[in-house]
C-alpha cells in the first residue's frame, strides 16, 4: 500500500514537473516571437536619414506647403504643392501674364535644391524639386539647380507643353509612376499608343524634344509605371555623363540599357 502512495506521489511530481517545462518553453517560444515581431516593427519604421533631412529642408523653404520628398545617394526629389499659388498663377496663364512674384519662386526652387544637394554629398546626385499647386497643375520643375520646365517662361517649348530635355530624360527612372514622370517633364505628352490615364495596360507617351532638329523622347508605361523608355537627338548629358548630341538613342528594357546589354558577355 506504502509502496502504491509513493508511486503515485512520484508519478504526480514528475507529471508537475513536465507541466513546467512544458510551460517554460511556450514562455520563451512566446518572448522570442515577441522579440521578433518587436524587431520586425521597429525595421518597418525605420525611415531613412536623408529623406528625414530633405524633409526638414523643404518643410523650412516652404512652409505650410505639402510635399512628398525621396531620397537616396543617386537622386533627391521633392514634389512641393504650394497653397495659394493657383490663386496667382491661374489668372496669370490666361492673361498670358508673368506673376509679379515668380522669380522668387523660382530662386526657391533653386535654393531648395542646392540645400539638397548639401544633404546628399554626391555631384552626380540628381536634384529634383517640382512646384505645383493645391490643383496639382505643374508649374515649374528644377532639376540640378537648373529650370526643366517653367509654365510662364516664354519660347515655343511652352506654348505647347509638350518637349522635354536631355536633363529631365537621363532623370526619368525604371519604375516610376505617371505621375511621377509627368511632374518631372511639366507635361504629359502625346499618347502615341494605348489610352491616356491607363494604369493597367500599356500606354505610350511621347514629347518633342530640345536641341536637334526632329529630337524626340518616348516613355512606355506598364500597370502605371515605366517600364522603357528611349530618346532620339536630345541634346545634353547622358547617364553616363558623357556629352551627347545628334540623333543618338538610348533605351531601358527591364533596367538594362541597350548599351549595357551590348556589354554582357554571352556564354
Amino acid at each position: 500500500m506504502k509502496k502504491s502512495i509513493l508511486m503515485i506521489m512520484l508519478l504526480t511530481v514528475l507529471l508537475l514537473l513536465c507541466a513546467g517545462c512544458e510551460n517554460q518553453e511556450t514562455a520563451q517560444t512566446e518572448q522570442s516571437s515577441d522579440i521578433t515581431n518587436s524587431s520586425e516593427t521597429t525595421e518597418e519604421k525605420q525611415i531613412d536619414p536623408m529623406t528625414v533631412e530633405a524633409e526638414k529642408v523643404i518643410a523650412e523653404l516652404y512652409q505650410g506647403a505639402e510635399a512628398r520628398v525621396t531620397a537616396s545617394e543617386e537622386k533627391v526629389s521633392a514634389t512641393v504643392k504650394v497653397p495659394g499659388l493657383d490663386e496667382t498663377a491661374m489668372p496669370a496663364q490666361e492673361a498670358k501674364t508673368v506673376p509679379g512674384d515668380w522669380q522668387d519662386t523660382v530662386e526657391t526652387a533653386k535654393n531648395a535644391c542646392s540645400a539638397l544637394g548639401e544633404i546628399a554629398g554626391a555631384q552626380s546626385a540628381q536634384l529634383i524639386v517640382t512646384v505645383t499647386g493645391e490643383s496639382e497643375t505643374i508649374y515649374l520643375t528644377v532639376i540640378n539647380g537648373k529650370v526643366a520646365y517653367d509654365v510662364f517662361e516664354d519660347g515655343e517649348k511652352n506654348s505647347s507643353g509638350n518637349t522635354i530635355t536631355r536633363d529631365v530624360f537621363d532623370a526619368i527612372d525604371l519604375g516610376m509612376t505617371q505621375e511621377e514622370v509627368f511632374a518631372l517633364v511639366g507635361s504629359k505628352g502625346t499618347v502615341v499608343s494605348g489610352t491616356d490615364g491607363d494604369t493597367v495596360g500599356m500606354v505610350i507617351y511621347s514629347w518633342e524634344g530640345e536641341g536637334n532638329a526632329g529630337a524626340s523622347a518616348e516613355v512606355t508605361f506598364e500597370g502605371g509605371v515605366v517600364t522603357s523608355k528611349n530618346q532620339s537627338g536630345l541634346e545634353g548629358a547622358s547617364q553616363n555623363g558623357d556629352m551627347e548630341s545628334g540623333s543618338d538613342s538610348s533605351v531601358i528594357i527591364g533596367g538594362v540599357t541597350t548599351g549595357e546589354a551590348i556589354a554582357i558577355p554571352v556564354g
